[in-house]
Parts: structure tokens; sequence; C-alpha cells
């Protein structure tokens, strides 16, 4: 009997004493053989318990200082050895068949990339939580992997050939996973979806901690797939200048969710800082980048 290929669950951490004990046990207790599966956290620098709580797992811990999970994803590609890469991150739960549907859908359709399903779950109940849901449906996470090949590093899948013949991931604030996979794409190999593989993201950003990721996100959107830069594309840019509220930017919220809206007003002026925090992160980008 053929021997089931070896996993290896890589978990970037930073300061994930509130969630990684949850984490991790919902990893421990898969319906893929414990034996072909390890996991390692590798830790970012955290200042509270969270290296503690891996040791108390007994789980592999390393320790990647430079700051972003990026860098710590690719510490823990380079430091391990199994055939395939699972990747998850610390605030979230997966399902029990989480690596077994993962691997199924790997050798069905000879991927080299996997995505699986993300459930965003209100945790805190914040305008920011709220939104995040919003924008995260299932028919959207399925749409962008099955059209766009881009492939969420909360719930992703990957050969290691994949990185050995590519690279690894590109260190920005944001979006290395998704230009990852689209490189793979490219590349002619395939991009797969599995619904089943389900991991529950815990909603618990404050208001300021969803805008700082508006921020980053359209930041690294920018860096990685937007021809334009420098100072000229940045003044041209300034005719985008979000100095309307937008009327209509709530009229569809929550219809996808089981949410209840927040009050008008609160709303309407969140969305419209949120969009403020986008034009930022796409000004400061394109200031970063010289033209070519």
């Amino acid at each position: 009997m053929t021997e089931a290929p070896f996993i290896t669950v890589l978990i970037p951490a930073l300061n994930e004493g509130q969630h990684i004990e949850a984490c991790l046990a919902s990893i421990e207790h898969q319906s893929y053989p414990r034996d072909r599966y390890e996991i390692v956290v590798v830790d970012n620098g955290s200042t509270d318990s969270t290296p503690d709580l891996v040791r108390a797992a007994a789980v592999q811990l390393m320790t990647e200082t430079r700051r972003s999970a990026y860098w710590a994803r690719n510490s823990g590609i380079q430091a391990t050895n199994g055939d395939f890469l699972a990747f998850t991150d610390a605030d979230c739960l997966v399902d029990r068949d989480w690596l077994s549907q993962l691997m199924a859908k790997a050798n069905q359709t000879d991927a080299w990339v996997v995505g699986g399903m993300i459930q965003y779950e209100m945790v805190t109940d914040t305008l920011g939580n709220r939104l995040l849901i919003e924008t995260h449906s299932a028919d959207q996470i399925r749409q962008n992997i099955e059209m766009h090949h881009s492939v969420a590093g909360g719930n992703m899948f990957v050969r290691r050939d994949a990185f050995e013949t590519l690279g690894l991931f590109n260190v920005i604030a944001w979006g290395s996973d998704i230009e990852f996979s689209q490189r793979v794409a490219a590349a002619g190999k395939k991009v797969a979806f599995a619904e089943q593989a389900v991991v529950r993201h815990q909603c618990d950003l404050s208001n300021w901690e969803y805008w700082r990721r508006s921020y980053e996100t359209r930041y690294g959107q920018v860096l990685l797939f937007d021809e334009r830069a420098g100072v000229r594309a940045a003044m041209r840019n300034l005719a985008k200048l979000p100095w309307r509220p937008g009327l209509r930017s709530g009229r569809n919220r929550y219809r996808s969710t089981t949410v209840a809206p927040a009050p008008m007003l609160s709303d309407w002026l969140y969305r419209w800082g949120n969009r403020w925090m986008e034009f930022v992160g796409e000004q400061t980008a394109l200031l970063t980048k010289k033209p070519s």
C-alpha cells in the first residue's frame, strides 16, 4: 500500500496568544493520518505568551525576526521537507477533514495549488468585522479561486514542487499568496478549489485594525499588480480622491450574510473612512515604486 504524502502545516504567528491554542488543537485532530503531517509555527517576534503556548502544545516552533507573515512562511518552507505545504493563520480554526479534502483535491486535479473555503465568523461585533464578513462571501471566494486563480494564505495548499520551480513568496505587506497562486497558473499549472476544505476565520478586528488592513491590502495590490509608478502617477491618481462619501456604498450591505445591519450613519461614515484608507495605501505604493 502506497504511503500517504507527507504534509507540513505552516502557521505564521505574531502575538496570537488569544488564538493559537484553539488553532493548534483543531489541526492536531485531523482525519488525515497523524504520522503523515507535522505542525510548524513560525513565531514572528511575539512579545506575549505565543511561544510558550506553542511549546506546551508539543508542536515545532521556529523563529523569524523579520516582521512579515511572508518572511515567516518562507523560512518555514526552507526549513521543512513536506511533499505538500498547508498554510493557515493563527486566528483560524480548521475542520477535521481539512487536510484530507485538500489532498484529495490535489490528487484529483493534479493541482500545484489548492485553495479551500474560508468562513468568516463574528467574534467581536465591530463595523470592521461586519465589512470583512460582507466582502468575503462564499461565492466571492469561489469566484476568486476558480476564475482568477487567487488563493488566500489562510487556506492554501501547495506542492513543494511549485516553490522549488517558481521560487518563494514575494515579501510585501499584502498579496504575495495571491501573486504566487497566479504565478503558478501563469506557468500552466493547475490551481483548484476545494469547497469542503473549510477554515473558519475568527473575526475580532477593531475598527482601526480593519482600516489598517484595507491600507495594506491596497498598498500590496498596487505594488504587485499595477503598472503605474512614481510621482506623476500619484499626481494623476488624485482624480480618484474619495471626497464624496459614496451614498450607494452600503446599499447591498450584509445581503449575503446573517449579520444584522449596523446603524446607517455610523456604517456610512465608516465605509467612507475605509475608502480613504484604501486611497492612501494606493498613493503610498505609487510613490514607493520607481517608474521602469
